[in-house]
């Protein structure tokens, strides 16, 4: 487990320290989408299109990767945006199990304004990281600006990933029976029972995550009466570190559907 931890920041160490001649120049785009008002908010778009043969990482890259870094500081009358993100897929990158998307991506954006009257402005500087045969860190620095009463001009793209989306576990119907860190010391166990409302065909990949300087190995799944169970190895920094519940996400991400159970669902 140690070993993995230790891969994975000697693979993010060195794609950071790519030099800019190896910037992904004609290997990936990235681009806002303007959508619609909805409910006193604004649904945009952020999309990345890629290259044949490369990929780009979910929120959570998995084993190895860049995760993407999101600033909006730049933006105006912006009270908050929220990220959607579709379900990933899982690649295999150097023997590792890799998350996120290929060819291309459009993450809805659901952008509450100061003043619903007024305009907006969003203006993002985007950090990510791209893979094929080698892994490479990209910047993009984005702005688009919508008024409150423009029609929108991209919503095909933005309401197919919203179809993609993963759903909260409260908005899905997903019962969470068991959701625990158990063990004390760096290395702990995590345990999981779910019941979606529509059972999942096969197991799920299962993701945790527990806040930070805590490492989540892959989880092990099984699929027992309509439950998703799951276990995984969990490992701290410190000996007497605190897992809070509120920290524990888990993602069940299937082929057909997917669902996330932030703070164990509560």
């Amino acid at each position: 487990m140690g070993m993995n931890r230790a891969l994975h920041a000697l693979l993010l160490a060195a794609a950071l320290s790519a030099p800019a001649a190896l910037q992904a120049q004609g290997r990936a785009e990235a681009g806002l989408l303007p959508g619609w008002a909805e409910d006193g908010a604004r649904m945009a778009g952020l999309t990345i299109r890629l290259a044949p043969g490369w990929k780009t990482y979910w929120r959570n890259p998995g084993d190895a990767g860049i995760p993407p870094r999101f600033d909006w500081s730049g933006s105006e009358n912006v009270a908050d945006i929220q990220i959607v993100w579709p379900r990933p897929h899982a690649f295999d990158s150097f023997g590792l199990r890799t998350l996120g998307y290929k060819d291309a991506v459009t993450l809805p954006l659901r952008v509450t304004p100061t003043d619903p009257s007024a305009p907006i402005r969003l203006a993002l500087t985007l950090d990510y990281g791209i893979c094929s045969d080698i892994c490479v860190p990209e910047r993009a620095e984005l702005s688009m600006r919508v008024g409150p009463g423009d029609a929108p001009s991209a919503a095909a793209p933005i309401r197919a990933a919203w179809d993609m989306r993963i759903l909260p576990a409260a908005e899905a119907g997903l019962s969470v029976e068991r959701c625990t860190v158990a063990g004390a010391g760096t290395s702990r166990r995590f345990e999981g029972a779910f019941r979606p409302a529509t059972p999942f065909a096969a197991p799920p990949m299962v993701v945790v995550e527990a806040g930070e300087d805590v490492w989540v190995a892959p989880a092990e799944v099984r699929l027992e009466g309509g439950a998703v169970l799951a276990s995984a190895e969990v490992e701290t920094l410190s000996a007497d570190a605190w897992i809070d519940r509120a920290d524990i996400a888990v993602f069940l991400l299937g082929e057909d559907q997917a669902f996330a159970a932030p703070g164990c669902g509560g």
